[in-house]
């Protein structure tokens, strides 16, 4: 994470030494975590577009309203014929040769995509983006304020466990097996509030977000009382 650190750190003293406001390329939610103290003594806004955006980048210099963070991102609205996936997408962008970090999230509704990216590339993506795979699409530039709207598809569950260990807590959320749970942190495919774990010992606390690769999300909204058999009742949103 040294190399994140020293970029953000080189953000801040481009602004004292302007005044002028400057922003990072995306960072995903565990490199915000890690570089946050960078930014803690100067104002700043983070921002990837939406509010529950996952790729965000960081605007130093001052607390901006939404119109002036366009600035710093615009959106590629891609359309076509096929029904987009975000690994196709993502695929064919990044064969552009750009880099992972100019791209922010990509919300999809069957067959339109919206992408969201760094300003500075858009010219570039306009002019040589022609296929997703194998299909041809046509492309537009469209403002932030356009976005297509994520839909939620988050599911309320409500449950018991035998204890808050994060292995308990994954078994109930997903409904697999404990054992399945344990392998997935020992594959270092968990974490928690964005910072990979690799204890199933680890406990959960309510407001905690646990992401577990290839199954998706668990927010632990609430840790209550216990049944009559002695097992905690949670609630968790899965998305």
């Amino acid at each position: 994470m040294k190399y994140i650190n020293e970029k953000v750190a080189d953000k801040v003293e481009q602004f004292y030494k302007s005044g002028n406001s400057v922003a990072t390329n995306f960072l995903d939610p565990s490199e915000l975590v890690s570089v946050m103290h960078e930014v803690k003594f100067v104002e700043h806004c983070v921002w990837g577009g939406f509010e529950d955006a996952e790729r965000k980048i960081i605007i130093v210099g001052e607390e901006m309203i939404d119109a002036e963070k366009q600035e710093f991102l615009t959106v590629i609205r891609v359309s076509g014929e096929m029904n987009f996936s975000h690994r196709s997408v993502l695929g064919s962008v990044l064969g552009l040769g750009i880099k992972r970090e100019m791209i922010g999230d990509i919300v999809i509704k069957d067959n339109l995509c919206d992408i969201i990216v760094v300003k500075s590339i858009a010219e570039y993506i306009m002019n040589n983006l022609k296929f997703v795979g194998r299909e041809k699409v046509q492309l537009s530039e469209v403002g932030v304020s356009e976005l297509l709207v994520p839909m939620d598809v988050s599911k309320e569950v409500k449950t018991t466990v035998s204890s808050l260990r994060v292995d308990a807590v994954i078994s109930a959320g997903f409904g697999i097996s404990r054992e399945k749970s344990a392998d997935l942190i020992k594959a270092e495919g968990v974490k928690i509030n964005h910072v990979l774990i690799k204890s199933a010992f680890k406990s959960v606390h309510e407001g905690d977000l646990i992401s577990v690769r290839g199954k998706g999300r668990l927010e632990v909204v609430s840790v209550g009382g216990t049944s009559k058999s002695g097992r905690i009742k949670i609630i968790l949103t899965r998305k």
